[in-house]
């Protein structure tokens, strides 16, 4: 009889400690290990991008911005032959779902329209103070290829 009772309190004991490994490995005090949308998307945006189409108020100025590009890095970006219609500086996200970057020395939105690998398109609005040189305000839809 005594060593029935140990075989089952030995028993009890062994399930208890698996009981307590399981929750342990199990732990849902753990930070979930998914990307979030800013990461995901960053990892798209991050490069050079060379343009493919610029249009203002509806129409194609592409012409004028021969040489442009537009480099993403972590929190910075830099805008090569753009006419002063992007300066460069530092960014960041507007919202959780990275569909809006805010270029913070220039004040501007830059509304993403599409992101993937290859292709980014995002609208914003030019109103500056000084004409021409300045950049010409408006309203602008721009697609960039990697």
């Amino acid at each position: 009889m005594i060593m029935g009772i140990l075989k089952r309190l030995k028993l009890i004991v062994v399930l208890v400690v698996l009981g307590v490994i399981a929750l342990v490995a199990c732990n849902p005090d753990e930070p979930d290990l998914e990307p979030t949308a800013q990461e995901l998307a960053f990892e798209l945006l991050e490069g050079t991008w060379r343009p493919g189409i610029v249009i203002l108020d509806g129409i194609d100025i592409t012409s004028n911005y021969v040489g442009f590009s537009l480099e993403f890095t972590e929190h910075t970006y830099a805008a090569m032959n753009a006419q002063n219609l992007l300066i460069g500086g530092t960014w960041d996200w507007t919202d959780e779902v990275a569909t809006r970057i805010n270029l913070i020395e220039e004040g501007k939105e830059l509304v993403i329209i599409a992101l993937t690998e290859h292709l980014l398109i995002f609208t914003f609005t030019l109103n500056r103070v000084g004409g021409a040189v300045n950049g010409i305000n408006g309203n602008y839809r721009i697609t960039l290829e990697k």
